[in-house]
């Protein structure tokens, strides 16, 4: 099995490079090894073990797993006996654009390394969530088409937007991250694709105040406000028409809050009409107003 492209795919460690069978990452004085590991059947793997290296003493500092099947990084398939495990003869269905969520699994990864190490620079973080603004528009389209009064008629418009933000953003970041080699457009949920959002946010906002060129730094804080804004639209209006549990969404709304006042960054929410110049605005519905664009 393609182990390497599976890692590629997978991505467990956003900074880090995939170099034979393993993804490794250099954070401060440790390193961190991601790779995946086999079941007792041959060229059978369930899930990813992460390692921190201390290079200087040469042992193990600390070591995690990570099982496709608790992180839901595979969709389900009905014809897959089992779909939290990967193969030489599942490869090829399971490693496509459309079968990996991956979100979760680096969050858990994330929360595991950032115990013992320094994060992952705001930019690589950035870029590994960047997919999901993409994947939230596709939601966002299916809630639209079953549920026409979601988000108050507005469900093709905030995706349309989603949409154009998110290619706005990636010229920037790949100037600064490079091509991301990961494929990550498999369906999520629109509560998990709203926590996705509020992350990349913060990584945009956190970015900006580490730039020392001052427009990219500009460039990056509006990218992180238009965000914030974005959300605060998306979170009334789902508040407002209950296409998700509001508790889901008033605590999303409380966690936005507390990273939005954690970061300093302001809120900024405008109308589709105050859209920048090169960008393509959508008619949204009859007395509406649009979801937020810088």
């Amino acid at each position: 099995m393609d182990r390497a492209l599976a890692l590629r795919q997978i991505c467990p460690l956003p900074d880090g490079t995939v170099t034979g069978v393993q993804q490794v990452a250099r954070r401060g004085d440790l390193v961190v090894v991601a790779a995946l590991t086999q079941t007792i059947e041959r060229d059978t793997w369930n899930g990813i073990s992460v390692r921190l290296v201390v290079p200087a003493a040469g042992k193990l500092a600390a070591q995690n797993w990570f099982g496709f099947a608790e992180h839901g990084l595979f969709e389900r398939d009905s014809e897959l006996e089992d779909y939290g495990r990967l193969n030489r003869y599942n490869q090829d269905r399971l490693l496509q654009d459309d079968s990996i969520s991956a979100e979760r699994l680096r969050d858990a990864v994330q929360t595991f390394t950032e115990t013992f190490a320094p994060p992952a620079p705001p930019q690589f973080a950035a870029a590994a969530r960047l997919d999901g603004l993409w994947r939230l528009a596709r939601c966002l389209d299916v809630l639209g088409d079953t549920t026409p009064n979601a988000l108050a008629g507005r469900a093709f418009a905030h995706a349309e937007v989603l949409r154009d933000v998110t290619a706005e953003i990636n010229p920037d970041l790949v100037r600064i991250a490079g091509e991301r080699q990961a494929a990550d457009c498999a369906p999520i949920d629109v509560a998990y694709g709203l926590e996705n959002l509020r992350r990349l946010q913060s990584s945009l906002a956190e970015l900006a105040a580490s730039l020392l060129d001052p427009v990219q730094a500009a460039d990056f804080r509006a990218h992180a406000e238009t965000l914030a804004g974005i959300d605060a639209e998306l979170t009334a209006d789902l508040l407002t028409s209950g296409a998700i549990p509001s508790r889901t969404v008033r605590r999303a709304a409380a966690t936005r809050r507390t990273a939005a006042s954690a970061t300093g960054s302001a809120v900024s929410s405008t109308s589709l009409g105050a859209a920048p110049t090169g960008t393509r605005t959508v008619a949204e519905p009859p007395g509406a107003p649009g979801p937020a664009r810088r």
